[in-house]
């Protein structure tokens, strides 16, 4: 028998591929027409928003004490909202995500922060989630010692520092998590001398540590996976007086510079019934995700047992079907997304400019190179194989 994998690695007639281009399990591909380097990327603040309105929004600074200490404040909500990502996807995107809500300003990756060491940070973050399902959750996993996610609201969530140095009562661990009703997890803890209305949260960071990029995100146990690829996380660029010095000094260009927050995602097709026929969450243009493991390929069974095997195979005694929807624990998505534009392009100028990046995906990792443009160069020769349109050449 000829495997799928023997037709990819052999090449044969696309013809023959096609007959058996569906696939064994529900994966959705991306609208195909949606065009690389179409749009700009966006950027830092409404200045630097591009054609679709899209930029990244700093949230407000406020001022206050702490244990006698004087702060930065900063206020958000976390909260579902719509946005157009790309002039070729059939429709807006629902996210969810973090907000500044002094400005009101609903857009991906809202809420950045810039930060200075040493200067203590004092973050308040409202829970305005809706409690329904953005894109598909796996209500049977553990949630607690005696609960499912299916047990628990699924608007659940709690605000972790990505790579900070913070203290215990602010880590933002599974277990912390609270609800817009104010319903919370065991080990749920406000800011020693701080006193939020019920469905809010607060949480101290030191901002003890050398210049970097930060981000901070959702961590609640069960939904970590899903709520963060929905859209609830956002950067935070820490600043020191040693990097002030290697600004000032011409060593470093600029105090901001290109932030690249790159991550990977899957769009909702116009045909996503006949990709994923059991898909009934977001309609075409909305995010896609997994919910359903590759059927079993062989008589043993791989993570499922299902009817796609030869010889069809046979539940063990004692063994459950898994559910639909069910947790994959990771997925590497076909659409790259850069500060929530998918394939953008930025202009710039002949000097030297400072890229900040971050890998905000959820389990790919990225190699990244430069290139320098040589539009005399046509490429190498090739030709088409394997379907109607080659040439007779007898």
């Amino acid at each position: 028998m000829i495997t799928r994998r023997h037709l990819l690695k052999t090449g044969i007639a696309a013809g023959t591929f096609l007959s058996l281009s569906r696939r064994a399990f529900p994966f959705a591909q991306s609208p195909v027409n949606l065009r690389k380097f179409a749009i700009r990327l966006p950027g830092v603040g409404p200045a630097a928003a591009n054609e679709m309105g899209a930029y990244i929004p700093l949230a407000t600074k406020g001022a206050g004490v702490i244990a006698g200490q004087a702060v930065d404040t900063y206020s958000l909500g976390v909260a579902r909202f719509s946005q157009f990502l790309h002039p070729d996807l059939p429709g807006v995107t629902g996210f969810y995500g973090y907000y500044d809500i002094a400005a009101g300003d609903h857009k991906y990756l809202g809420g950045a922060i810039v930060a200075t060491r040493g200067k203590p940070l004092l973050l308040t973050v409202a829970n305005q989630l809706p409690n329904s399902e953005l894109i598909p959750i796996d209500k049977t996993i553990m949630a607690s010692a005696t609960q499912t996610v299916g047990d628990l609201p699924l608007n659940r969530t709690v605000t972790h520092m990505h790579g900070g140095f913070t203290p215990w009562f602010s880590d933002g661990t599974p277990f912390q998590w609270y609800t817009p009703t104010g319903l919370h997890g065991q080990s749920f803890m406000n800011v020693p001398g701080t006193n939020p209305p019920a469905g809010s949260a607060t949480f101290y960071y030191p901002m003890n540590q050398s210049a970097r990029l930060l981000w901070y995100h959702d961590h609640t146990m069960g939904v970590t996976r899903t709520n963060a690829y929905s859209g609830i996380a956002a950067p935070l660029i820490l600043t020191d007086p040693f990097e002030t010095y290697l600004i000032n000094n011409g060593l470093v260009p600029e105090l901001v510079g290109i932030p690249l927050v790159i991550q990977d995602k899957a769009f909702v097709p116009l045909d996503i019934l006949g990709q994923d026929p059991s898909w009934r969450w977001g309609g075409p243009g909305s995010l896609w995700y997994p919910h359903l493991y590759e059927k079993s390929s062989t008589a043993l069974g791989r993570w499922d047992y299902g009817p796609d095997s030869t010889p069809p195979a046979v539940l063990p005694p004692g063994h459950r079907r898994l559910p639909n929807p069910s947790v994959v624990p990771e997925a590497f998505f076909d659409t790259t997304l850069v500060n929530g534009a998918p394939y953008p392009v930025v202009n710039v100028t002949d000097r030297t400019f400072r890229l900040r990046l971050l890998n905000g995906s959820q389990a790919r990792f990225w190699h990244l190179n430069l290139y320098a443009e040589d539009s005399s160069l046509t490429g190498e020769a090739h030709e088409r194989q394997g379907d109607d349109a080659v040439p007779d050449r007898n």
